[in-house]
């Protein structure tokens, strides 16, 4: 039996396979190594993991997570994991090459992450062979929906948006200017707390100054990240919800950069369970 997770700084998914198939699947908290230590980590998977009887059964686990990109973040997951399940090899990479995997296989590509972060990658069809920074939520992360509801919120703040979408905002969320200051600046995920306002922008996407703000994302997304890869002989593939949620906007913004999406994705794990699964047959 194998584990597959896909973990983003706000929730993990989970598939058990055996034989290839798919036998559980599930969700649970976040699990990004930046933001949690040790204990938090595990106190995640022993929640998540106490009805599941066949722990000893795990041979193999690939575990791709968000924040999992050296020896020192990765050995977090790995020492907790192995904790649990005692008999797995475990495997422990980035989201990136996850979600490389996933919408290419074994083909190259230009795989990009658009959820509550936002990352890309070119990919060989094996290894990641170029990576443009991402530098998180407060110096980056452009496309994702920790920029988009930070640019969301700011405009708020600054009474920057319509008055009808500042009255149906206020009348579902009720908050304050104290209130934002204090959730984003003492929040132990301010990038989550950000992201969550997108929901609210989704519902409301016709309304010119909200299509505006992630427009706008999109856009240095691709002019600072996505242009700087050989974006004309490569295809190009988007998973995550910001991705999925918004792809109008998003193939309207790659046709002003003359590029054609191939693929968009709500997640990975659909590629990932048919990637392991190839593998394990």
């Amino acid at each position: 039996m194998i584990l597959i997770a896909d973990s983003g700084s706000t929730k993990t998914d989970w598939a058990f396979l055996e034989n290839g198939k798919l036998i559980s699947e599930f969700s649970s908290e976040g699990l990004n190594p930046y933001f949690l230590d040790e204990s938090q980590i595990f106190e995640i998977m022993t929640i998540t993991f106490q009805d599941f009887d066949r722990k000893t059964e795990v041979s193999d686990i690939f575990f791709y997570g968000a924040g999992c990109n050296s020896k020192i973040t990765n050995s977090k997951i790995e020492t907790e994991l192995k904790k649990l399940f005692i008999h797995a090899q475990i495997e422990v990479e980035s989201d990136m090459l996850g979600v490389a995997r996933s919408v290419f296989a074994k083909k190259s590509g230009i795989a990009v992450i658009l959820g509550t972060g936002s990352n890309s990658c070119l990919y060989d069809g094996t290894n990641i062979t170029m990576q443009v920074g991402s530098f998180g939520y407060i110096l980056g992360d452009e496309g994702s929906g920790s920029n988009i509801g930070k640019s969301f919120i700011t405009s708020f703040l600054n009474n920057e948006l319509p008055s009808e979408i500042s009255k149906l905002f206020y009348a579902e969320f009720k908050l304050d200017t104290t209130s934002i200051i204090e959730s984003v600046y003492r929040n132990q995920f301010p990038n989550r707390y950000l992201a969550s306002f997108t929901k609210f922008m989704a519902k409301n996407i016709e309304n010119q100054s909200i299509k505006k703000i992630v427009k706008n994302s999109f856009r240095e997304l691709f002019s600072r990240k996505l242009s700087k890869y050989d974006l004309q002989n490569h295809e190009i593939a988007f998973v995550g919800s910001i991705a999925f949620h918004f792809s109008d906007i998003l193939k309207e913004v790659a046709d002003e950069y003359n590029v054609t999406i191939n693929q968009i994705e709500k997640t990975p794990m659909k590629g990932l369970m048919t990637f392991h699964a190839s593998q394990s047959i």
